[in-house]
């Protein structure tokens, strides 16, 4: 799998939404789009995909007609069927093999930041 197929980048969003819903924490955006390594209309359309699936909940995606994309979290976090994809679904099994053990250090220090914001709030 290529670091920018469709479901590896939607295990990364759904991993890091999952472990901010764990954590007690808000997902941001930014993070998001750090973590996923795709541009912003890339992003968007995975978003969309996993908010029409079920998987989360809010996330707004507004498209324009200049082409520009806007995307904005409002207590997004992962949902039930979220949770089953992301632990049952063979392509992101496929996808957490990928990513290896690596990426669930940098989701760890990702979730921790904003831990840490949210204590000094």
């Amino acid at each position: 799998m290529s670091s920018d197929d469709f479901d590896i980048v939607a295990y990364r969003v759904l991993r890091y939404i999952d472990a901010c819903t764990k954590g007690g924490v808000s997902p941001t955006v930014a993070q998001a789009r750090e973590l996923s390594k795709v541009g912003n209309s890339y992003l968007a359309s995975v978003l969309e995909s996993l908010s029409d699936g079920g998987y989360i909940t809010g996330v707004d995606v507004n498209s324009y007609y200049d082409g520009t994309t806007d995307i904005s979290f409002r207590n997004a976090h992962i949902t039930m069927e979220g949770a089953g994809y992301l632990r049952d679904n063979s392509l992101m099994a496929k996808a957490r093999k990928t990513l290896g053990s690596a990426f669930e250090t940098v989701i760890e220090v990702a979730v921790s930041k904003l831990m840490s914001v949210t204590a000094i709030l």
